[in-house]
């Protein structure tokens, strides 16, 4: 039965996005990076970091961060290449903003994204990816969580800017919380899927609640939002179902 269904959500997902018979990325190599100084429309002075696929824009004053940043998204991109080769390429950059604190994002999202913003300063947790621009904008919250936050969207943003088409909300999510959780090798990570605590214990809690699970083809067809709504569990069960769904996918 279970090898079964698996079959099936592998079919739905090789459809979905495309992967009949591409060929994997290979691993990244040394990292080119040019930088220059920037402002920030806000005003606050930081810096510009151009690479291979990436237009980084960061004004967070952790150091280790900055040196960190050009290296980890690309070898985190060349993950998602491997995961998912993208069905269309685009030589344009993805535009990353990360900002020192809270305010300066707010301010930046009220200007950058005038009809989310509404929606977007209720974000409390790091930030977002505007879909319709594939462009990430983050504040630093803490070099790990802002690595884990900056890898999830980063997922988002790799699927916008690469698949026409809409991913269904269990797979786009789903494939997002892969890349939460890391070893990181100097600024190089090392994913560890199978390792996410944050959702092993969210999964946890929701199977000790009545009707904390959401049935799986309700699950496929619901976002977050809908699952709260339905449920009136948190949405962090949401995400621990379709991370463990695709954990279950990803294995052989």
């Amino acid at each position: 039965m279970l090898a079964d269904l698996k079959c099936v959500l592998v079919f739905v997902v090789m459809s979905v996005l495309g992967l009949a018979g591409c060929d994997p990325a290979g691993d990244v190599g040394p990292v080119r990076v040019e930088e220059r100084e920037w402002t920030s429309p806000v005003g606050t002075k930081g810096v510009q970091l151009l690479t291979e696929h990436y237009d980084l824009r960061v004004t967070s004053e952790d150091a280790l961060l900055r040196e960190y940043l050009p290296t980890f998204i690309e070898a985190t991109n060349a993950e998602y290449r491997k995961l998912i080769p993208p069905a269309r390429e685009n030589d344009e950059p993805l535009m990353v903003y990360i900002f020192g604190r809270r305010p300066e994002w707010a301010a930046f999202t009220q200007g950058f994204a005038p009809a989310q913003a509404q929606v977007y300063l209720h974000i409390h947790s790091g930030g977002y990816m505007d879909h319709a621009t594939a462009t990430a904008v983050f504040w630093d919250i803490g070099r790990d969580r802002t690595l884990s936050l900056l890898a999830h969207e980063g997922l988002h943003q790799y699927l916008t800017r690469h698949f026409p088409g809409a991913v269904p909300p269990w797979l786009n999510e789903g494939l997002a919380t892969q890349f939460e959780d890391f070893d990181l090798n100097g600024a190089r990570p090392i994913f560890r899927p199978e390792r996410n605590l944050i959702r092993k214990n969210s999964l946890r809690e929701a199977l000790t609640v009545p009707d904390g699970l959401v049935p799986l083809l309700h699950l496929l067809t619901m976002d977050a939002g809908e699952a709260v709504t339905r449920t009136g569990q948190p949405a962090r069960g949401y995400y621990a179902q379709v991370w463990v769904t695709v954990l279950f996918l990803r294995t052989d």
